[in-house]
């Protein structure tokens, strides 16, 4: 009896802190907003690719447009823009020029919907990005 209860409880509490593909939620409503890359893995504390440190920050608006700056190492900042979509969990994009992205990305969030991770679907590289709080006036 007593494990039954304990099988119930488990079963319970993997239920209730599920990811977020409950039915009814639009993931394009989270993904609004501006991201900074966190962390790029499989790289192991912060984010470099090579030797060379990484800043990005992208922007998803509702109207499914987008604009990305980021910057390799010391060379200097670029900046992109194009459009978004999103099919269930796999966001793609074509930039401004009609290029698509390199990869598709599988999206999901964490922490309150204050972490994205977008992982591409082709190799398995995993972006970590935190939402940019506004800042208050």
């Amino acid at each position: 009896m007593k494990i039954r209860m304990l099988l119930i409880v488990m079963a319970s509490a993997m239920f209730f802190t599920g990811c977020k593909k409950e039915e009814g939620i639009d993931l394009s409503d989270v993904l609004v907003g501006q991201w900074t890359l966190e962390m790029y893995v499989p790289a192991t504390k912060g984010v470099m690719i090579g030797n060379e440190p990484v800043s990005v920050l992208i922007s998803f608006y509702e109207n499914n447009r987008f604009e990305l700056d980021q910057r390799i190492g010391q060379a200097y900042l670029e900046s992109f823009d194009g459009k978004w979509s999103l099919d269930g969990t796999i966001l793609s994009g074509t930039y401004s020029d009609n290029k698509p992205w390199g990869s598709k990305y599988e999206i999901s969030f964490r922490d309150n919907d204050n972490l994205l991770e977008m992982k591409t679907v082709t190799t398995q590289e995993s972006y970590v990005y935190q939402r940019v709080k506004p800042d208050k006036e």
